[in-house]
């Protein structure tokens, strides 16, 4: 085994230490909440795959001093980001979207879109 190869292996290893463990947590189940326009609001934790879009929106409320937006952003972008890169333990990340209401999509969580925003609880 060469030197780099060495060091690759104590790299992954150390990474492992770093982090969190997990403590098993089951998935958060999608919730159908009808709004008073009419519509139906999916709330549903984001997947990861997800979450660099979710950090592209909340973005534009760093700079958003009023009623705090940009301490609230930045906590949020910061959580984001430590969930993405395993340094946060068992976090859940839940996004919200609407479309019109129907009875198919009450029921049927894949068909709602992709979040717009997202909640840590």
């Amino acid at each position: 085994m060469s030197a780099l190869d060495k060091w690759k292996v104590e790299l992954n290893e150390r990474e492992m230490q770093l982090r969190p463990p997990t403590i098993g947590m089951k998935r958060y189940e999608p919730k159908v909440i009808p709004l008073t326009t009419g519509e139906d609001m999916l709330v549903r934790e984001a997947r990861d795959e997800e979450i660099p879009m979710v950090l592209e929106a909340i973005k534009p409320l760093l700079d958003h001093e009023k009623d705090f937006y940009d301490i609230v952003s930045a906590r949020l972008y910061a959580e984001l980001l430590g969930k993405i890169r395993y340094r946060v333990q068992d976090e859940y990340v839940s996004g919200a979207s609407s479309t019109a209401s129907s009875p198919e999509s009450s029921t049927d969580v894949s068909s709602m879109p992709t979040p717009v925003s997202a909640t840590i609880p």
